[in-house]
């Protein structure tokens, strides 16, 4: 395993694990990336951002 994130064939591109991150730990290297946008004022629970998915 190497120390790079990998993704299934669900993601949707969304780059809520990169918004949500309380540690900044995942970094994008895409100009359309800005850590400014729609962020939210708290970070999303890992639970309920997959219960919103889900259902």
């Amino acid at each position: 395993m190497d120390d790079r994130p990998t993704w299934t064939h669900r993601c949707e591109q969304c780059m809520a694990c990169i918004y949500y991150c309380p540690e900044e730990a995942i970094r994008h290297s895409s100009p359309l990336y800005s850590p400014r946008r729609f962020r939210k004022p708290q970070p999303m629970p890992m639970k309920e951002m997959l219960e919103q998915r889900s259902g």
